[in-house]
């Protein structure tokens, strides 16, 4: 299994990066997950401060046609809607991976991953089988992984 993780970097770029992955025709499918709302033994320093709990990660699955299919981590702090202010980027994240229909979502929490090689932390995501796909239907119960807030009720 060939995996990569993506650097964090700003909450711009990494918003970026997913929104391309997720429109990208070798992009097989994405998985979105949300982390512990509290810190645990697998939380490592670029997990961030625990107020930026609960985080978002995700899992691509990245064809390179007739070369070799690759997993690519994004995890640490990569986005979270914990902030009031980051809600505006898990909107556009969550309106574009639902229209997509290739993004999928754990129904419990993931474990932190971060601290793992690429190859564990796909490891470790693809032991969640609690996955329901992302769409109009299911996107409040992911939302509500992400914050105690329902996002109807974010303006």
């Amino acid at each position: 299994m060939e995996a990569i993780r993506y650097e964090v970097r700003d909450t711009n770029t990494n918003l970026q990066a997913i929104l391309s992955i997720i429109d990208s025709n070798c992009t097989k499918r994405v998985i979105l997950f949300a982390s512990p709302t509290k810190e645990t033994q697998e939380m490592s320093h670029s997990d961030g401060p625990d107020p930026r709990l609960p985080l978002l990660s995700a899992l691509a699955e990245y064809e390179i046609p007739h070369i070799a299919t690759i997993y690519i981590v994004f995890d640490g702090l990569f986005l979270t809607a914990a902030l009031r202010p980051r809600y505006p980027d898990i909107k556009k994240l969550l309106d574009i991976a639902q229209e997509s229909g290739k993004v999928f979502f754990a129904k419990e929490r993931a474990p932190f991953t971060s601290a793992l090689t690429p190859a564990n932390a796909v490891e470790e995501l693809l032991k969640i089988k609690n996955i329901a796909k992302l769409n109009k239907e299911s996107r409040a119960s992911f939302f509500s992984l992400l914050s105690a807030i329902p996002e109807e009720s974010i303006v």
